[in-house]
């Protein structure tokens, strides 16, 4: 895995536990960061990340940010959007 930061090679360094579970720390061998590799689309989200994931595989098939809302249901279009425009 590359440091998010400075893209140099990273090491493991330990696990960090939340609400999901267990995830993997890496810390970077220049800079000396530490950060975790949980998700490129779907860290620090709020939604679940098989939701999130169905969202970005829905619109790649067409349907529009409206009907991605109501097919995942509990979900605003505005949701649907920000996650659109951080992919």
């Amino acid at each position: 895995m590359r440091c998010k930061y400075c893209y140099n090679k990273t090491i493991k360094s330990g696990y960090r536990y939340n609400t999901r579970g267990k995830v993997q720390r890496y810390k970077c061998k220049s800079c000396n960061k530490k950060s975790s590799n949980y998700g490129r689309y779907t860290y620090r989200m709020r939604n679940r990340r098989w939701k999130i994931l169905e969202a970005i595989k829905l619109r790649k098939q067409g349907l529009s940010y409206a009907e991605i809302a109501s097919k995942l249901g509990e979900i605003s279009r505005q949701s649907v959007f920000r996650w659109m425009k951080k992919q």
